[in-house]
C-alpha cells in the first residue's frame, strides 16, 4: 500500500485493511470499518467513512452530544462497513458513504458520491452516483 500525505483513521472498535498494490494519494482520507482491496487507485481528495454523525439518537441532545451517548452505550462509534474490491479506481473528490460495496473492476468517475452498492465491472459517476456502462459485457 502505498499512502502520499493521506489520512487513515481508526475508532474504538473499528477495522481497516488495505490491499497489495492499492495506492491512495494526496489529501485522501480512510475512516472507520473500511476493507480495501488489492490493486486499487485512489485518486486526490478521496473521502471514505462507514460512519456518521448520530444526529436522530437522541435528537433533544445536540449532534456532538448524541455522538459521545452512541459510543457510551455501545462501546464504539457508529460504523457501516465499506467494501471495495480489488482493481477499482476512485477518481479526485470522490466520497464513498457507509455501508456500501464497490464491486471489483469499477471505476468511479471524479466529484461523484457513491452512495448505494454498485456492481463488478460497471462505470459509475455523479450525485448520487448511478451506473453509466459496464467495462466488460
Amino acid at each position: 500500500m502505498r499512502c502520499t500525505r493521506c489520512h487513515i483513521q481508526t475508532h474504538p472498535g473499528s477495522s481497516i485493511t488495505i490491499g497489495n498494490g492499492t495506492r491512495i494519494h494526496t489529501r485522501s482520507e480512510v475512516k472507520g470499518d473500511v476493507a480495501i482491496g488489492n490493486s486499487v487507485c485512489c485518486a486526490a481528495n478521496v473521502f471514505i467513512s462507514s460512519g456518521r454523525h448520530m444526529y436522530d439518537y437522541v435528537p433533544e441532545l445536540t449532534i456532538n452530544e448524541q455522538d459521545q451517548k452512541y459510543l457510551e452505550d455501545h462501546g464504539k462509534n457508529y460504523s457501516n462497513p465499506i467494501v471495495i474490491s480489488d482493481n477499482c479506481w476512485l477518481g479526485i473528490n470522490v466520497v464513498v458513504t457507509e455501508g456500501i460495496t464497490i464491486g471489483s473492476g469499477c471505476v468511479i468517475g471524479a466529484n461523484t458520491v457513491a452512495t448505494k452498492n454498485i456492481p463488478p465491472y460497471s462505470v459509475a459517476g455523479g450525485v448520487p452516483a448511478k451506473v453509466l456502462k459496464k467495462r466488460l459485457p
